[in-house]
């Protein structure tokens, strides 16, 4: 016998389950089972568990329930628009949906560093789009955004049609980098033995 309690929290999944034939299933999820997603085709309609829809949309449901952005095609626009919606149980349309993807970790003109090697030798500069395709999974635990350090030799320049300047970096602000000299500067990159990417680009 179904407590009110069950109803209210499981309504849609339970309406659901008994307007399918006999053997449907549903997924459920609990602490008991770590948190993984299980078929049953005899749901106990636990208060701590967690029942969603199992059809042609579970995976979306599923995303939905764990936290992640489903998005929806809008035809008018042909843009993938966000599903507001923490419900993954709610009345998916006959319309495009897929995941959110994550946002890229890097993009064109970032100064990127080994975290296992020396950041003198192996700081680089991502420079077109076909670098960003060899940025793998394990090129990404092994890489990370270049920021710079301490009293570390940088260049700096406010504009990349100007000048840079050679000096120590003291501190960043508000967007600012500081130099140990106390001048500030709207752009910093490393020191690499070489020219500045600005002088560079220039050639």
């Amino acid at each position: 016998m179904l407590t009110r309690k069950q109803w209210n929290k499981h309504r849609e999944v339970i309406i659901w389950f008994m307007d399918q034939p006999g053997g449907t299933e549903v997924l459920s999820k609990s602490p008991e089972n770590n948190d993984k997603w299980l078929l049953t085709m005899d749901p106990a309609w636990r208060l701590n568990t967690l029942y969603i829809i199992n059809d042609i949309y579970s995976e979306y449901r599923k995303a939905i329930a764990t936290g992640k952005q489903v998005q929806y095609y809008k035809q008018l626009t042909a843009t993938w628009e966000d599903l507001e919606t923490t419900n993954p149980n709610i009345s998916f349309k006959e319309v495009g949906y897929r995941i959110k993807p994550e946002e890229p970790k890097f993009t064109i003109g970032n100064w990127v560093v080994s975290i296992l090697k020396d950041e003198s030798k192996e700081t680089w500069r991502i420079q077109t789009s076909s670098d960003i395709e060899l940025i793998n999974s394990s090129f990404y635990k092994s890489t990370k955004l270049w920021m710079p350090n301490n009293k570390k030799y940088c260049w700096f320049y406010d504009s990349p049609n100007k000048i840079p300047r050679l000096n120590q970096f003291e501190s960043e602000v508000d967007g600012w980098y500081f130099t140990t000299s106390g001048i500030r500067y709207q752009y910093c990159e490393p020191f690499t033995g070489q020219l500045p990417q600005c002088i560079l680009d220039r050639c």
